[in-house]
Order: C-alpha cells, then structure tokens, then sequence
C-alpha cells in the first residue's frame, strides 16, 4: 500500500535529520577518540568509559543509523531494497544494542563519578583502568545480549525491556546525581570551616572546583540523556497499553528512535568537551 504523501515526505525528512546526525557523530567520536587515544594525560579510569561511549556513539553514526536510513527508504518505496524479515531484525537487534549499551554507559559515568568523589585519594588504587576496561566489555555484552534476547524471544515484543530498563537507569543515574551534589556541599562545608579555623593541616588534597565542573556537566548530560531517552520511552508505554494503529502510526515511532539516535552526536558536546579528566 502507497504511503500518503505528507508521509512519504515526513520519512524522508527524517532520513535526512539523520544523515546529518550520523556525520556529526562519527566526526565528533572519532575527534574524540583519537584524541583520548593519544593524549597520555587522558590515560585514566574515567576516560577508558568515555572512550567506550564515544566508540558506541561512533558505531551508532557509522552503522546504526544509515540501517535505520536504508529501512526508511525502504518504507518510503524510492529504492529497491532486500526485503527480510531477518534483515529487519537484524536491524533492530543493532539499534537497540547501541541504545542499550549508551544508556549503561551513561549510568557507568555517573558511578565512577560517584567512586571518585567518595573515595577520594583511594579511587586511583581502586579503579584501575583493566578494571574499567573489564566494565566496559561486560556492558557491551550485556547490552548486545538483552536486544537479542529482546528481539528474539518468542513473544517479539522487546518493548517490555524498554519500558523496565531505561526508568531504571534513569533512576539510579538521578540517584548518584544527588548523592554526589550532597556530597559536594558537605565537602564544601568542611573545607570552609576549616579554612576559617585556621588548621590546614587536616584538609585532604580534593578539588572541589573540578569536581563542581564536573557534576555540572553530568547535569546537562542527565538532562540531555531525558530529553533523548523518554519520549521513546513514552511511546512504549503508551503502545504497550493501546496499540498504536493510526495511520501516522509509523511516523511516531521513527521520529521517536530518530531522537534517541541523534544523542550520538550531542554526547560528545556535553561530556568530552567539559569534563576534565
């Protein structure tokens, strides 16, 4: 059946939102990585889980979304395409793979941010960057196995893990936010009335500075990473309760997956430009 053509129109719009978005993003990430790959002061913990999100974001600019342009043309009908239903879930097992792997990345951050901030002068002892980069591939494998197990299973819907997974993620990356931000001020506090005492001696070397800058930035990547994640969310759940069957049906849910996928190139603007290591 012909698509309306205010429909063929609104896909092909959205084909091209993420063609831009697919450059921007493997330019920005490979910028990115290069970078921290030959910087030696970047050689850290932190840095081995922003290089993990920037490869991903990468991935998602060089791999993911021209899929999801080729599915589009194809749902357009302006080329002949290879029709499968394997090809199609394939697709979606690879977008949601990288969505998936982003989101525990993200909350990955947010935890080691957390770690450095309470630990102290223990979290280079404790947080190595094997360790970091053992976290990492155990991420990637458990966000490559939950889109497959997601996609699937014999029920196929893999909204459900959605609906459970990103709240959750959400949730806790919120959490270690305040917890952090607590911790900031209470540290704030500390040094001050020991500033205003007179006794040093007792201050132990933390930049309070650096630490505010970073928690500001985590605070506009956690705005960002809702700003991008919920309203796909939102449509998950609301096509979980009611199928979604109007005609424009197929336009809501590229618009949605086409915001998630662009946070692949705003990420590098809110985490590596402003995140000191």
């Amino acid at each position: 059946m012909a698509l309306p053509h205010w429909l063929h129109i609104a896909l092909i719009v959205v084909c091209t939102v993420n063609a831009v978005s697919s450059v921007a993003a493997v330019t920005l990430n490979g910028l990115i990585m290069f970078t921290i790959r030959k910087s030696p002061s970047l050689q850290k913990p932190a840095f081995v889980l922003l290089f993990a999100l920037a490869l991903n974001d990468f991935m998602t600019g060089f791999v993911v979304q021209p899929l999801f342009i080729w599915r589009m043309i194809e749902r357009t009908g302006t080329g002949k395409l290879l029709k499968s239903i394997w090809v199609d879930k394939m697709e979606i097992v690879i977008r949601l793979s990288s969505i998936t792997i982003t989101v525990l990345l993200h909350t990955a951050v947010s935890f080691d941010r957390f770690l450095a901030l309470h630990l102290k002068t223990r979290y280079r002892s404790i947080v190595t960057i094997k360790r970091s980069i053992a976290v990492c591939l155990l991420l990637w494998i458990g966000g490559t196995g939950t889109a497959v197990v997601g996609v699937f299973n014999k029920s196929g819907k893999f909204t459900e893990l959605t609906l459970i997974f990103v709240p959750i993620c959400l949730l806790l990356t919120f959490i270690v936010f305040l917890a952090n931000s607590r911790k900031l001020v209470k540290q704030q506090k500390k040094v001050e009335e020991l500033n205003s005492s007179g006794n040093k001696e007792n201050q132990t070397p933390f930049d309070l500075a650096r630490f505010g800058k970073i928690l500001s930035s985590l605070k506009y990547a956690f705005g960002a990473f809702v700003v991008f994640y919920l309203p796909g969310v939102f449509i998950a759940i609301v096509n979980s309760i009611t199928p979604i069957r109007f005609r424009g049906a197929i336009l809501v849910g590229e618009v949605s997956s086409t915001i998630t996928l662009t946070n692949s190139a705003v990420n590098p603007l809110l985490y590596y430009w402003k995140v000191p290591g």
